[in-house]
């Protein structure tokens, strides 16, 4: 079988990857966002699958305790608010994001946008 007879595009199995999995979603924006080749690890998918699991709403708070540039603030300023925009129909969900400088809000908003 080739391409032409698939009963569905390639694309449209890499947007119902993304709209399952946070950490999916996050391979295939990362080049959008980010400039620096993404370096996977076991932290990345932990923290995806918590974010994930306060998406489902099924926990309610989340404290990220790792160390400096291990990219909380990528996942969970940037990636993580239009993943859940998008898979779960909330496009009403608003999100606030704070700093300990606004230089990184700033830097993080822009992304964002």
């Amino acid at each position: 079988m080739n391409d032409a007879e698939l009963p569905w595009e390639p694309w449209e199995v890499e947007r119902e990857l993304c709209n399952r999995s946070l950490w999916e979603y996050t391979k295939h924006a990362w080049n959008i966002a980010e400039p620096d080749r993404l370096v996977e690890g076991w932290h990345l998918q932990a923290v995806c699958e918590h974010l994930e699991a306060i998406s489902r709403k099924q926990i309610r708070n989340l404290i990220i305790c790792i160390p400096p540039r291990h990219t909380k603030s990528l996942e969970v300023a940037v990636v993580w608010p239009p993943w859940g925009w998008g898979p779960f129909n909330r496009p009403q969900t608003r999100c606030l994001c704070m700093c300990y400088c606004s230089g990184l809000g700033i830097l993080d908003s822009g992304k964002w946008r």
